[in-house]
């Protein structure tokens, strides 16, 4: 279990902002970025995933049996599967954000290539 507890709105304005990567030599830099934010959207995918999942009520009908209408007789509480990650998927994905490099290297040269 994570650390730190956030809400996927907190953790959206937490990615913004400049980053300083190295770049190791024989690695393109497309590569690079592929890579850190998989990395990124992975982790962020774990702490969004430890909040629980709201809960909804659902009303239990039967059918009344002199007039055929239908009744409420009860109430259940259940998982809102509108939110549910199986149903819409990850949260965070890497292809939501944009990296532009500041410093953009040649795949042959290594150093530090500033992003956001």
């Amino acid at each position: 279990m994570p650390k730190y507890s956030f809400n996927c709105r907190e953790i959206q304005n937490l990615l913004n902002g400049i980053v300083c990567l190295f770049k190791p030599r024989d690695i393109p830099l497309s590569v690079l970025q592929r890579l850190f934010l998989k990395e990124i959207c992975d982790q962020a995918n774990v702490i969004a995933q430890c909040r629980p999942l709201p809960l909804i009520e659902m009303p239990i009908v039967e059918e009344h049996k002199e007039s055929g209408s239908l009744l409420i007789v009860e109430k259940r509480q259940q998982i809102d599967y509108s939110l549910h990650p199986s149903i819409v998927g990850e949260m965070f994905r890497p292809e939501e954000f944009q990296i532009e490099p500041l410093n953009p290297l040649e795949p042959s040269s290594s150093g530090v290539c500033g992003n956001f």
